[in-house]
């Protein structure tokens, strides 16, 4: 598997352009009339950005990053890739695009250091070198330990951490890793946010699909979230946290259902929601900077012991939640 060299870069900074865009695949929900599964895309996604495309359906974010890819075709809209519009209806590969979907692609008869010589070895370099350049590159990034590993005996999520650098070290600009299906613990998590600080340090794009709100949350530096075949969200990761995550207090105690029916009458400016594990969710929609002293001070007045109280970081997962709730809330009303 040589890495094609032949696409000539230019200075991009937009990386895709999606407007409008319909797929061709259609569904049927909840007995309505049949609707494409994706509709009314619009996304933005600039060169040196590291996106994570997350929801609720498998479906839709494997589909829009197989469009984006051009593995599929699109039905209606406009897509763009680095500066050049794609053929709606035809599919081929781009040599600007390093689509990883499949870990079939990566060769089992080599170990991880022997790959990536393979991989890399249409380029002038002394070998020896190279080969001392890469083996520190890959303790550097937290893959030493599987550096002289067969590759037939990995498992398929460090198959795609040695497949992801093998994208970094091709000439392609965007970067699509299409695997939602794996489950990447800390381990893996890691040397995925080590590669692509260096995609971002060289101003590749990386897209990726997940639905790992931890793996998302430390990699990425912006995310698009998918509901009912349309962009809920898409923007700046940090952004997102803050303005959509609205927790501040998590209260663990053994009767969640007593403690909210006291506060909703002492502190109503409050939302509350009693979580798993006797948990009392408390959220705040009208302050960025909510009185936490007021909240101690009533549940102490009242008479709670409760076993933990906890003070809520702005998080992904709950950012998530939100938008989605917002949706549907929406989508209720209409």
């Amino acid at each position: 598997m040589l890495i094609n060299n032949s696409f000539q870069q230019k200075d991009f900074t937009k990386v895709v352009s999606m407007q409008n865009l319909s797929s061709n695949e259609m569904i049927i929900a909840n007995e309505d009339l049949p609707r494409s599964v994706l509709h009314n895309i619009n996304l933005e996604i600039m060169k040196g950005e590291v996106w994570g495309i997350s929801g609720r359906s498998v479906l839709e974010t494997k589909l829009l990053l197989e469009i984006m890819a051009n593995i599929k075709p699109y039905k209606n809209g406009k897509c763009v890739l680095l500066e050049r519009g794609m053929m709606r209806l035809k599919r081929f590969i781009l040599p600007h695009v390093f689509y990883i979907g499949t870990t079939s692609m990566i060769y089992n008869n080599m170990n991880v250091l022997e790959f990536l010589m393979f991989a890399t070895g249409h380029k002038t370099f002394d070998v020896i070198r190279q080969q001392d350049r890469v083996f520190e590159q890959l303790i550097s990034l937290g893959l030493g330990n599987v550096s002289l590993t067969p590759i037939s005996t990995l498992t398929p999520e460090y198959k795609v951490l040695i497949l992801l650098l093998t994208a970094y070290y091709s000439t392609s600009q965007l970067i699509v890793l299409n695997m939602q299906n794996l489950e990447f613990s800390d381990e893996h998590i890691i040397p995925i946010r080590n590669i692509s600080n260096l995609i971002q340090n060289e101003d590749k794009t990386l897209v990726f699909s997940s639905f790992d709100s931890d793996m998302i949350e430390s990699v990425c530096t912006h995310t698009a979230v998918l509901v009912d075949g349309t962009v809920a969200y898409s923007g700046d990761i940090r952004n997102f946290c803050k303005t959509y995550d609205r927790v501040v207090l998590t209260v663990r105690y053994h009767n969640p259902e007593e403690l909210m029916s006291v506060l909703q009458n002492q502190l109503p400016q409050f939302n509350y929601s009693v979580g798993a594990g006797n948990s009392l969710i408390i959220k705040d929609y009208k302050s960025d900077n909510p009185n936490l002293h007021l909240i101690y001070k009533k549940i102490a007045e009242a008479g709670f012991t409760p076993e933990r109280i906890i003070i809520n970081r702005k998080n992904y997962k709950n950012a998530c939640e939100e938008v989605i709730r917002r949706y549907d809330l929406q989508k209720q009303l209409l």
